[in-house]
């Protein structure tokens, strides 16, 4: 009340407390509110909380009869009382969907059901309600006439994701009480129940629970087996779940970058699987793996030996020119006699074989790529397209043959284009595996900026990376590369681009991408300064790109190709044409292979140009200007053949600069 005589408001604090039953502890406000509830009331809310802070109506229609027995009253009735009573709310009136009104009273109504009382066989009461929840859940809506592992496919993906999850985190929940009661087959079906909800949450990109599932499903699995048989005993009395639960355990602790428990799940396969076909997919997270940790010298040749183990012709690691030449010829060849509709009516791949080979051989491009041995990754391309004509499309063919189209761009884009008309066909096809979508999306991009302007192709770019991390492919952060590199030639706004960067290198950290990290972490460094957040706009060694660096005991190799080539625009803009000079000399030789007509390396002989005319101004030497012709006309050949959008005004810049060469004219004029 306000004082007539201070103005001021007075508080009788013992009374407030009296009628308000206000206390200290929040928590024992909450119990004391729970505890006035009638028995019903406060069964079924104790009921809900065990379903999560946000719960469905129908579900609690469908467990109440048979774990709350005693309750008469209707749900729908219950849950009013609750929504009055300003514990729960409702979410979704048509959908009768609610959540708690504070996480801390789902909380307290949780802990009211005697957690802590457990008994002498080790279970607590609030276990066994969860076990019972998910069991009633599963006879209801998932329990199959059939063993679950024969159970349709169709009929899995009829259940609804909401449904197979909360029921398999009610038993998950409960499992000491079904590991204390329960039988053994029925561990046995839990397990499999498991593994069904690991390939559900995979399939979502939802990598860290499908990890979980995946090893609950192993520790129930191994309550059935006496610890006298250990792991063995395992694998022998279940050894189709004990595979499919380790193979789906090593691929999504690797896609969520848990390396080290991924390794142990693969060797478990490697050790005890019975053939190639059961051993094959721990291959493929293997390569995946060393693909991560840019082992490339180790890639390839694990990527070799698992080809020869699958019945293909050894492939020389370090092929010749002739070899090559030979392959590529005849390739070529049987694609020009096939045009693109009878290509895309090629039947899916029917030999179990040829789909691993297949991807094994769209693997192997990029360390081959990575170490220069450009020979290897043509006939590699070669190889898989040749599969691809010979036992149908598999799910990376599409991926072949938008890397092959890199190969083409530069020499005939006509037929470059064509080809990544095939692959974006082919990605059109069930058969296509969604972990192939991101590297096709980055390679026909880079074959589709000849004729589309650099920002149209941004979208695409990410699309291709969101795709790729829903579905689990560890080169997904490729196509962040391509997309830092597209932005910034693209004429756009830097700020949004360093934003990004940032949030991609520490992404690219977290997931342990470290070959990714190191090449992006230039790219983010060049922004940073030209941004005008360094010290020094002309040392791309600093602030992030040293950060990072360090982290990951940098081999002074990885990236710096990168760097060097944006220090050397940045030189040049600032007028250090020396330094940009001594750039220039280290690019000027390097092979870059598929590259020779990507984007990034037309905006690197468009500065080779421009710092060769700038020497030549300087110096006078000869040599210079026959440099700079030699590019320009590089320039120029790629304009006749093609007419690119992105490479008419750099030749125009350039002709107009060749004009000032020898002080004839001025620059002002021309413009």
């Amino acid at each position: 009340t306000k004082s007539t005589l201070t103005f001021q408001w007075e508080y009788d604090i013992a009374t407030i407390r009296e009628k308000t039953m206000v206390s200290d502890n929040l928590v024992q406000v909450l119990e004391a509110n729970i505890g006035r509830l009638s028995s019903q009331s406060r069964a079924c809310l104790q009921l809900c909380s065990c379903l999560g802070f946000r719960f469905e109506q129908s579900v609690l229609e469908s467990i109440v009869p048979a774990i709350l027995p005693d309750v008469t009253v209707e749900c729908a009735t219950l849950l009013k009382g609750l929504v009055q009573d300003g514990l729960i709310e409702s979410l979704d009136a048509v959908q009768a969907r609610y959540k708690f009104s504070h996480d801390q009273i789902h909380r307290s109504a949780l802990d009211s059901i005697h957690s802590t009382a457990l008994n002498s066989v080790g279970y607590s009461r609030r276990e066994e309600i969860h076990f019972r929840i998910g069991k009633v859940l599963w006879e209801k809506h998932m329990k199959p006439n059939t063993p679950i592992d024969t159970r349709p496919k169709k009929e899995w993906s009829d259940i609804p994701d909401r449904l197979l999850f909360l029921c398999m985190d009610q038993v998950n929940t409960g499992r000491s009480f079904m590991l204390a009661n329960g039988e053994s087959f029925l561990f046995i079906e839990m397990s499999k129940l498991n593994l069904a909800a690991a390939k559900r949450a995979a399939s979502l990109g939802a990598f860290v629970p499908a990890t979980e599932y995946c090893q609950i499903g192993l520790d129930v699995l191994q309550a059935t087996t006496t610890t006298k048989d250990g792991e063995e005993g395992e694998w022998t009395n279940n050894y189709n779940l004990m595979l499919e639960l380790h193979v789906l355990l090593a691929k999504a602790s690797l896609y969520s970058g848990q390396l080290e428990r991924s390794g142990i799940a693969r060797n478990s396969v490697l050790m005890h699987g019975r053939s190639i076909d059961d051993t094959i997919r721990a291959y493929q997270v293997l390569i995946d793996q060393l693909g991560i940790e840019n082992k490339c010298e180790e890639m390839i040749n694990v990527s070799l030996e698992v080809l020869v183990k699958l019945g293909m012709p050894k492939i020389p690691k370090n092929p010749n020119r002739f070899q090559v030449g030979r392959l590529k010829n005849l390739v070529l060849k049987r694609l020009s006699r096939m045009s693109n509709d009878q290509i895309l009516s090629l039947p899916a791949v029917k030999d179990e074989r040829k789909a691993p080979v297949i991807r094994i051989l769209s693997d192997l491009c990029y360390p081959a790529m990575q170490l220069g041995n450009f020979n290897l990754m043509t006939m590699t391309l070669c190889q898989l397209v040749e599969t691809t004509l010979d036992c149908g499309i598999a799910g990376f063919s599409a991926n072949g043959f938008a890397m092959i189209a890199l190969q083409f761009v530069s020499s005939d884009v006509e037929f470059a284009y064509r080809l990544t008309v095939l692959a974006d066909g082919m990605v059109k096809m069930e058969t296509t595996s969604k972990a192939s979508i991101a590297r096709v999306t980055l390679f026909t991009a880079y074959v589709r900026h000849w004729r589309e302007p650099y920002s149209q192709l941004l979208d695409r770019v990410l699309e291709g990376y969101n795709m790729g991390m829903r579905s689990g492919d560890s080169y997904a952060f490729s196509c962040v590369i391509g997309y830092a590199a597209l932005y910034f030639y693209s004429g756009l706004t830097l700020l949004p681009l360093r934003e990004d960067l940032k949030r991609f290198c520490a992404l690219a950290d977290e997931y342990s991408q470290k070959h990714v990290l190191l090449q992006l972490v230039a790219s983010y460094q060049c922004v940073l300064n030209v941004s005008g957040e360094s010290e020094n706009i002309l040392d791309l060694s600093l602030g992030e790109a040293k950060r990072y660096r360090k982290q990951e005991n940098w081999n002074g190799k990885t990236g710096k190709e990168t760097e060097q080539s944006y220090l050397m625009q940045i030189a040049f803009f600032c007028d250090e044409i020396d330094l940009a000079a001594s750039q220039y000399k280290s690019l000027n030789g390097v092979e870059l292979g598929v590259f020779r007509g990507v984007f990034f390396h037309q905006v690197r002989i468009f500065f080779f140009a421009l710092i060769a005319m700038a020497k030549y101004k300087q110096k006078k030497h000869k040599h210079w200007k026959k440099e700079a012709m030699r590019h320009v006309d590089t320039i120029q050949g790629w304009v006749v053949q093609d007419k690119s959008i992105n490479l008419v005004h750099k030749l125009m810049i350039l002709k107009a600069e060749l004009l000032t060469l020898d002080n004839k004219t001025d620059t002002n004029t021309i413009c």
